[in-house]
């Protein structure tokens, strides 16, 4: 379980890079990503279900989030731990 969860943050933290931009983020830049309805300011704590072809982007660089899957259900959760970060959902 460990593992998982080590592998899902670098996961996170790898496709945060390859969408996020330099320099400050701010909620307004994030909600003018084209293909994005929606960007939400993660609250810390809180678990947000994340669809296929949403976006989680870092909004500090110590930005923590875990990705949790139910094998039930199939549902995907992420929760924010640590830092800012951002849930762009897709349209």
């Amino acid at each position: 379980m460990k593992r998982r969860v080590i592998f899902l943050t670098i996961l996170i933290g790898f496709l945060s890079g390859c969408g996020g931009g330099g320099g400050s983020s701010s909620s307004s830049s994030a909600n003018e990503v084209k293909g994005y309805s929606t960007s939400i300011d993660m609250i810390p704590n809180q678990e947000y279900v994340v669809q296929k072809g949403d976006s989680i982007i870092k909004g500090s660089s110590d930005a923590v989030v875990v990705l949790k899957v139910d094998r039930q259900t199939g549902e995907t959760t992420a929760t924010l731990t640590k830092g800012k970060a951002y849930l762009q959902q897709a349209d």
